[in-house]
């Protein structure tokens, strides 16, 4: 009893510990703070306000809402391949959450977030045209053309803003749109989904961390996580089901395929690989199917298996609706085990006994033709 409870405390530590490493794998991200390598952040005020907040609370709803982000890098380190982006909250209602990132080669994936407390049955609405950039002591800006009526900052790729040079006040950069306060029942159009997905494995029992290939050994647990995604704020991905196909046969390298379809996108796939140096196969554990969402380090939701075997392999895993952002990623896990079968030898030769053995024996190197003869003439 001792020892089960052991292993088990042992196996909840090792998955709790492997979840959180992968977790900030895809995709890494992190919300600007001191150790950020950028100053960076998200704020927002009503036109003819004075001052900028990260939060603010509307009462009158006939002056818009105007949104800055600032950028600045403070190292004399020159960041390449500078990518802007704004998860602008189409028709969210009450108190709404603005999001921003920006990356570099040098950098993680840093976010920072603004709030506008609306009134009851109001939304935002992006002003078309309104999204410019400034630099230290320019008033006037620039502007930044939309890309089929909305901000280029809201693209799923982001803007591209190229090298952000540091060290100096004139590198400082304010990026700035405009949205309006409308009712909550203005149509808004909804731009297509833009679905991605990916797929890691974790040998748990060498604590490897959610990583694209793994070799194993006899006996260990391995942990497969599929990442399901719409980047494209605003926008929502129907009937969204995800698959796998874990493979039965035996052999040394096994080539695990996952895909995520829906009834208004196109199927992706991807893999995530196991190898062993022996002949071998995967089992699935059963009762090891479970579904996470975004920033949920707790156990998950456990998808019931069908037959014995995860739903994965069979009808699949409704994820219903997607919604565009990394607050609505999803996360779908299951188990492995490792093994070796038994490889049999020869059947082993059975002694003779009876009355005939001593007979065999004592003919045992007697030429047969001999023995013939010895026989015809005691018969």
């Amino acid at each position: 009893m001792l020892k089960r409870r052991i292993l088990k405390t042992t196996s909840i530590v090792l998955f709790t510990t492997a979840f959180l490493l992968g977790s900030v794998a895809v995709p890494f991200l992190s919300k600007v703070g001191a150790d950020s390598p950028l100053e960076f952040t998200k704020k927002v005020k009503q036109e003819g306000d004075t001052e900028y907040k990260t939060e603010i609370t509307v009462t009158d709803t006939s002056r818009p809402v105007k949104f800055r982000i600032f950028v600045y890098n403070p190292t004399t380190t020159t960041y390449t391949n500078g990518v802007l982006q704004d998860e602008f909250p189409l028709d969210q209602t009450g108190r709404v959450k603005n999001r921003a990132l920006v990356k570099a080669d040098q950098t993680n994936l840093i976010y920072s977030e603004a709030f506008v407390n609306l009134p009851d049955g109001k939304k935002l609405k992006y002003q078309a045209g309104s999204t410019r950039v400034y630099g230290f002591n320019d008033p006037t800006g620039f502007p930044i053309a939309d890309i089929n009526g909305y901000s280029p900052l809201f693209n799923p790729q982001g803007h591209r803003i190229n090298d952000i040079p540091g060290g100096r006040d004139e590198f400082k950069a304010w990026y700035v749109f405009y949205a309006d306060i409308v009712d909550a029942s203005v149509p808004t159009p909804k731009p297509a989904p833009a679905m991605e997905m990916g797929k890691l494995v974790n040998n748990i029992t060498q604590n490897t961390g959610f990583v694209e290939s793994v070799t194993a050994n006899k006996g260990d647990i391995l942990e497969y996580r599929i990442w399901v995604h719409d980047r494209e704020v605003g926008s929502e991905a129907k009937d969204v089901l995800v698959k796998d196909t874990l493979p039965i046969e035996e052999g040394q390298t096994f080539v695990n395929t996952a895909n995520v379809s829906g009834s208004n996108f196109g199927t992706l796939t991807d893999t995530a690989n196991a190898n062993t140096a022996f002949v071998g196969r995967l089992e699935y554990i059963p009762g090891t199917t479970r579904t996470f969402v975004h920033a949920d380090h707790s156990e998950g939701v456990l998808i019931a298996d069908e037959n014995g075997q995860s739903k994965l392999f069979g009808s699949g895993v409704s994820l219903d609706t997607v919604k565009g952002c990394f607050e609505f990623e999803r996360f779908i896990t299951f188990r492995v085990k490792v093994v070796k079968p038994e490889v049999l030898g020869p059947p082993a030769e059975l002694p003779v006994t009876g009355p005939g053995a001593t007979l065999l024996l004592l003919f045992a190197s007697v030429p047969a033709g001999l023995v013939l003869r010895i026989l015809r003439k005691k018969i």
